[in-house]
């Protein structure tokens, strides 16, 4: 079994929440058994836990590593493609709220937002221009009030070069901002392209 392991009542009462903690354990275990019937042995228990038998692939925690991978430029730079399917999943997206999920879903969708930054960063010192912006894109996209994203893409307009995108955009953001916040760039974004506050 891995160090990822879970209780078998605490497994039995997340997966069977609506009845009592005698009839979740029971089918749990019916399960497990169903499970082994089928051939299927993905899962690992003993009478005390449950985990993923090892070589099982974890899709969140391949997208968590590719994220810390970019935040912590350990790879050179990693293509826009390989990042924007991983990026795109939300974690246990028909799983009804609970807190950890919900805490966990936020967790998961920060690392991304900084990962998709950093690497909108790191095309543009390459010189990989379009890149920089598509990834810019992204991260907006996915938290279009985010000024750290914002700033990523106004960055990337400007490593090109392209004073008057850059130009747009934070006019743009500006009114996004008023609108929805009824609040201003912070002076920092707007020193960018001195603007006066």
């Amino acid at each position: 079994m891995n160090s990822h392991t879970l209780g078998r009542v605490q497994a039995a009462g997340i997966l069977w929440p609506e009845t009592t903690q005698d009839r979740a354990n029971a089918s749990l275990r019916s399960a497990l058994w169903r499970l082994r019937q089928a051939g299927i042995s993905i899962v690992a228990a003993s009478a005390t836990s449950l985990g993923l038998v090892g070589g099982v692939g974890i899709d969140v925690r391949d997208v968590e590593a590719r994220a810390r991978r970019l935040i912590d430029r350990s790879v050179i730079c990693e293509s826009w493609e390989l990042n924007a399917a991983c990026f795109d999943a939300e974690l246990l997206p028909d799983w009804y709220e609970d807190d950890w999920v919900s805490l966990e879903r936020e967790r998961l969708r920060q690392l991304c937002l900084h990962a998709l930054e950093a690497l909108s960063m790191r095309f543009s010192q390459l010189g990989r221009h379009g890149e920089a912006v598509d990834t810019a894109l992204a991260a907006v996209r996915c938290e279009p009030l985010r000024e750290s994203a914002q700033r990523t893409l106004i960055l990337a307009h400007l490593a090109e070069e392209n004073r008057v995108e850059a130009r747009h955009q934070f006019e743009r953001y500006t009114i996004l901002l008023n609108t929805e916040l009824g609040v201003t760039p912070s002076l920092g974004l707007a020193a960018l392209l001195d603007y006066k506050k």
